[in-house]
């Protein structure tokens, strides 16, 4: 089980979506639960709802929300799990992986890079402060303490895939 962690728009989910080509598995994520969750609560779709919703999630129901992102993956030999961003949804993970090796990488892009991207997605400034500044930001610096591995989520991805094949292989995870 890889385990993609990083801040808003740093690289996770096109590391994630990689990953899983690479090595056959199957990528599932947060951000698509999440959107999934908005969209049957009839809320409007966006950043703003998605991290609100998210944050009541991950404060009420934690487990459901690891079971409803983990659902479609059942059976299958390797899951890259995109989007973690709190300290004990990863231990629920770790959890939930049973005896499956698990990796957690951290991805990372610089704030002036992350900040273009949002305004590349049509948000203005203000937008974009509020998102930077959420709650769903501010355990990230304890989850890439916690990193099997750090990407760097501006550059290209060989490094990080050929690391991420010797830890499934068997090798420091």
């Amino acid at each position: 089980m890889v385990l993609v962690a990083g801040p808003v728009r740093s690289g996770k989910s096109t590391l994630a979506g990689r990953i899983a080509e690479r090595f056959g598995g199957m990528r599932v994520g947060f951000g698509d639960a999440v959107r999934q969750r908005t969209l049957e609560l009839g809320l409007p779709a966006g950043r703003t709802s998605w991290q609100q919703v998210g944050a009541q999630w991950v404060a009420e129901d934690p487990e459901g929300m690891c079971d409803a992102v983990l659902a479609n993956a059942a059976g299958q030999a390797v899951v890259v799990v995109d989007g973690v961003r709190h300290q004990h949804i990863y231990e629920l993970l770790r959890t939930r992986a049973g005896s499956r090796r698990v990796v957690l990488v951290y991805v990372d892009a610089d704030i002036g890079v992350r900040r273009q991207r949002l305004a590349l997605d049509g948000l203005g400034a203000a937008d974009i402060a509020q998102i930077l500044g959420h709650s769903t930001e501010a355990e990230l610096p304890g989850l890439r303490d916690a990193a099997d591995m750090v990407a760097d989520g501006t550059n290209g991805t060989h490094q990080v895939l050929a690391d991420i094949g010797a830890r499934i292989a068997g090798g420091r995870a």
